[in-house]
């Protein structure tokens, strides 16, 4: 609906976060052509309920299907998002633990606001520390993204996985490198300067790779362990954004086939 004084969108659904009925709104103070509100859903398509957005309910989703039992399960994330999976986690899941990183902390230092400094790159934990990772849209903001997926892999149980979201502005395209870091650690700009939000330093994280579909083979090299990119578009549950996508790593638990697999990859 199009009227002078901005755009009202409404419709009725289930909430995965909530797991319930509820009203999923946005408004806009300026008229939102159709074309365009699939965009500004991204940002605005709230539940009412509990406000969470269409990337917070594609994780939940993808949680609650995946691992139905993660209220009993070691969950570590990284860097978590607001309205939406990160309150219910702290609330619900006693093995929820989060980490932010801050490189004027030490390496796994815990601070007084109950978060571990944790560079996801190069972390602290112990191996097979986690039953379930999460990260929500942090891996375009990673000089290293096949380095903290390596980590990440290290750090999950077998039989763990890895749920992530990232935006995928170049879906069927190539992935581009937008900033990298010399030999010296200084940043280098290949394209222009993009930012988003930051709940710590200075409220800004530089954007450094636009991702293509090629983000699950890329993980998967990475890693050592196979990922999958799921892209879910839902409206009875509130799902629609076009450039958020879920991304899954299974580590599962090999059999002993008296191969060494490790070398077979060198």
């Amino acid at each position: 609906m199009n009227a002078p004084q901005g755009t009202v969108f409404e419709s009725r659904g289930f909430c995965p976060v909530c797991e319930g009925p509820t009203t999923f709104r946005a408004t806009s103070e300026t008229p939102m052509p159709p074309k365009f509100q699939a965009h500004w859903f991204r940002g605005a398509l709230r539940c009412q309920a509990c406000q969470s957005g269409p990337r917070s309910r594609a994780i939940t989703h993808v949680l609650n299907r995946l691992r139905p039992h993660w209220r009993g399960l070691v969950i570590h994330e990284s860097s978590p998002g607001g309205p939406g999976l990160s309150p219910k986690l702290r609330r619900q899941c006693p093995g929820y633990l989060v980490s932010q990183y801050s490189p004027d902390l030490a390496p796994g230092e815990v601070t007084s606001q109950g978060w571990r400094n944790e560079n996801l790159e190069d972390q602290t934990f112990d191996d097979a520390s986690f039953d379930v990772v999460l990260t929500q849209d942090v891996f375009e903001h990673l000089f290293h993204p096949g380095r903290a997926a390596a980590e990440i892999a290290r750090t999950l149980r077998p039989g763990g996985i890895y749920l992530m979201t990232v935006p995928i502005m170049n879906p069927f395209g190539t992935t581009v490198r937008r900033a990298s870091l010399s030999p010296d650690g200084e940043v280098v700009h290949h394209l222009e300067e993009s930012y988003h939000g930051n709940p710590v330093g200075d409220g800004r994280s530089l954007v450094t790779v636009d991702w293509s579909y090629q983000i699950g083979p890329y993980l998967s090299a990475a890693s050592g362990i196979p990922f999958t990119v799921l892209v879910i578009d839902d409206m009875s549950m509130g799902i629609r954004d076009p450039y958020n996508a879920v991304v899954v790593g299974h580590k599962a638990a090999l059999p002993d086939l008296g191969e060494d697999l490790e070398g077979l990859r060198r």
